[in-house]
């Protein structure tokens, strides 16, 4: 699954980030990109908008799983509400005179990704956002999100068949590892731990889908796509 994971504290994990830290403004941001044309762009009817970090593979998958869909007006309802306003020419939204400006980091190896970003880039310019998109060789793509140096990033994970691996990328245990973006929620945690500790699959279930909807509702990150995936299987009689 292909996503853009929000900084929300400073560059370096220090302090809050003055954008991402707001978690409206996060919101706005996500409501502001049409993941359904992005995909439908780039794969045709063959890729899939993702609820989140999984995928269809896995056993927690659900199309009823809380999502902010794509909502121009609400997302400039609430950055108007967060004080980030257009100016009388029209443009970049401002605040206090400083505008609503951010980098995505990206790599160079991806053309997916590329591509992607360039789509989500003009969906964001239209309600007022300036997002700069930074290409980066991949081994220095790695070390800057590794040290948080961002204000958002473009990442992909390939995901095991357990969902287990979603706290790497989101548990607040997973800060100074794989949750590049500091995201903490104790709601998160703890609906994830349950999900982990239940006896069955059945009892899991649901659980995860409400931690998947908990980490959309902060809009931690923007989960832009997951590629189509082909197999061959061979029977044997």
């Amino acid at each position: 699954v292909a996503y853009v994971a929000f900084n929300l504290k400073g560059r370096g994990g220090q302090g809050v980030h003055p954008i991402f830290g707001d978690r409206d403004v996060r919101r706005a941001i996500a409501l502001g990109v049409n993941r359904t044309a992005t995909v439908r762009s780039l794969f045709g009817a063959e890729g899939q908008v993702p609820v989140g970090p999984t995928a269809p593979a896995q056993w927690i998958w659900s199309d009823s799983i809380r999502q902010l869909r794509y909502d121009p007006q609400e997302a400039a309802r609430l950055l108007d509400a967060r004080g980030w306003r257009v100016p009388p020419g029209g443009g970049v939204r401002e605040k206090s005179g400083v505008p609503l400006r951010f980098t995505l980091l990206l790599p160079t190896t991806s053309r997916a990704r590329q591509d992607a970003a360039v789509l989500v880039q003009a969906q964001l310019r239209a309600i007022g956002v300036d997002m700069r998109l930074e290409p980066l060789e991949f081994a220095l793509f790695e070390q800057r999100s590794v040290r948080k140096d961002f204000d958002a990033v473009f990442q992909s994970r390939t995901l095991d068949a357990s969902p287990v691996g979603i706290l790497q990328l989101f548990g607040s245990a997973g800060v100074r590892q794989s949750n590049y973006g500091s995201y903490e929620s104790q709601a998160f945690d703890s609906l994830a731990g349950r999900a982990i500790a239940a006896p069955t699959r059945a009892a899991a279930r649901p659980l995860w889908r409400e931690a998947l909807g908990t980490l959309n509702d902060d809009a931690a990150a923007v989960f832009l796509f997951s590629p189509p995936f082909s197999a061959a299987f061979q029977r044997r009689f």
